[in-house]
C-alpha cells in the first residue's frame, strides 16, 4: 500500500462529495470507501476503472501515479531570497570545487586579455568568496563589487572585508540596482538556471556595463551534469538515467519560465540583445575523488553533503513535488531510489570509493 497514493479522499473532497454518495456511484457501502481513503484496503481491480470514470481520470491519477489534471503548478521559489536562506554552507561547499585556477587565471589573461585594473559586478554573488579569487588574478587595482539579494549570504564576506577598499557588497535586487558609474566586466555565476526571466535578467547585466566592456555568463549545462557522475563499483548507465526529467524541465519552462537548457541559449540570448564578438568556453573541472588522495575525506564529506547522501530526505515530499512538475510517480519513485541506492553503497564503501564528476560549467562571454 505503501507504493500507491490512492487518490480517492483528494477527490472526493475536492468535489464536495460524501463517502455515501460516492459509495452508492460504485456500489459499495461508506464503509469501505472510508477503508480507501485510509489505506486499509484496495478497490478491487474491476472497479478502478468505474471510479475514475466517476472523477474523469485515467486510473494512474486515480493511484497517485500520475499528477491530477487540476492540481495546480507550484512554482520553485529559487528566484526568491528565502529560497537561499539555507543555503550558504551548500554554495560554499560548492564552490570549493567549481574552478581549477590555472584555468580561470588562463581566461583573464589569455582570453579576454585583461591587463589593466577593471571594475567588476558579480550578479548573485553568493557568498561572496569568488571576488577573493577574481582579485587575487587580477591587474592591482581592479575594484570587486558583489550584489545578492540574500544578505544572509554576503554577510560574512562584508564584514570580513570592510577594510578594503577593493570589494564591496550590496544586498539587493539586480534588478533594481541603479549606479550612474558602468562596469568594465559584468557577470553572473550558476544564476541563469534559478530564474523565470533569465533575458530580463540578462538585460540588467548589459545597462551596467560600460561600452566595449565584457558581459560573461557561467552557467551549468543540466544535460551534461546529469552525465557527469561516475562512482567506482556503480553502474554508469544507471546513474545517468534522468527518465522524467526532460518532461519536469519541459514544464519548469512552460509554467514558469525557468529554462535548463538556458546555458546553451546565452550565445543567442546575448546576441538578441546586441552583444558582440560572442565566444563560449568550457570550464576544464573534473573533481577527481580518490581514496589516496590527502584531502580525500573532506572532499567526499563535501559531495555527499552536496547531494543530500549524507542525511535522511522525505521522499514523499520530493515525489510529490516531482509529479506536480511534470514527472509521473514512476518516474519520481525511480529517481529516489536510485538517490538512496547511492547512498548506501557509498556508506558501505566508505574510505574506498572513487569518484569522477564533471558538472559541464559552460562560460559564455562578449563585448557590449
Amino acid at each position: 500500500m505503501e507504493s500507491v497514493n490512492l487518490r480517492i479522499g483528494d477527490l472526493r473532497k475536492k468535489r464536495g462529495i460524501s463517502q455515501q454518495k460516492l459509495a452508492d456511484a460504485v456500489g459499495v457501502s461508506f464503509q469501505t470507501v472510508s477503508k480507501w481513503e485510509n489505506k486499509l484496503t484496495m478497490p478491487d481491480i474491476m472497479i478502478l476503472p468505474e471510479l475514475a470514470g466517476y472523477f474523469h481520470i485515467s486510473v494512474d491519477q486515480l493511484l497517485g501515479l500520475k499528477p491530477l489534471p487540476e492540481e495546480e503548478y507550484m512554482p520553485v521559489d529559487s528566484d526568491k531570497s528565502g529560497y537561499w536562506n539555507d543555503k550558504k554552507e551548500y554554495l560554499a561547499r560548492r564552490g570549493k570545487h567549481q574552478w581549477n585556477e590555472d584555468y580561470l587565471s588562463f581566461l583573464i589573461r589569455q582570453v579576454w586579455k585583461i591587463e589593466e585594473p577593471v571594475s567588476i559586478l558579480d550578479c548573485g554573488c553568493g557568498d561572496g568568496s569568488f571576488g577573493r579569487l577574481l582579485l587575487a588574478m587580477l591587474p592591482e587595482g581592479s575594484k570587486y563589487t558583489g550584489i545578492d539579494f540574500n544578505g544572509l549570504l554576503i554577510e560574512e564576506w562584508r564584514n570580513a572585508c570592510a577594510d578594503r577598499d577593493d570589494m564591496k557588497f550590496i544586498c539587493g535586487d539586480l534588478m533594481e540596482y541603479e549606479n550612474p558609474l558602468k562596469y568594465d566586466i559584468v557577470m553572473e555565476r550558476s544564476v541563469m538556471r534559478h530564474l523565470s526571466r533569465p533575458e530580463a535578467f540578462l538585460d540588467r547585466m548589459i545597462s551596467l556595463c560600460r561600452r566595449d566592456g565584457f558581459v560573461v555568463c557561467m552557467d551549468v549545462n543540466r544535460e551534461l551534469e546529469c552525465d557527469g557522475l561516475y562512482i567506482e563499483g556503480m553502474g554508469y548507465e544507471k546513474l545517468c538515467q534522468r527518465n522524467g526529467f526532460r518532461k519536469m524541465w519541459k514544464n519548469e519552462y512552460e509554467n514558469q519560465g525557468r529554462d535548463y537548457a538556458v546555458s546553451m541559449r546565452i550565445p543567442e540570448l546575448m546576441k538578441t540583445a546586441g552583444l558582440k564578438q560572442i565566444e563560449s568556453r568550457m570550464n576544464d573541472k573534473v573533481n577527481l575523488i580518490f581514496p589516496d588522495m590527502p584531502d580525500y575525506d573532506r572532499a567526499m564529506e563535501d559531495f555527499t553533503a552536496i547531494n543530500q547522501w549524507d542525511r535522511e530526505v522525505d521522499e514523499k515530499h520530493i515525489i510529490e513535488r516531482f509529479m506536480n512538475h511534470g514527472m509521473d510517480w514512476s518516474e519520481a519513485r525511480e529517481y529516489c531510489t536510485r538517490q538512496r541506492e547511492i547512498k548506501e553503497f557509498l556508506n558501505e564503501k566508505k574510505g574506498t570509493v572513487s569518484i569522477v564528476l564533471f558538472s559541464g560549467f559552460m562560460i559564455t562571454f562578449a563585448r557590449k
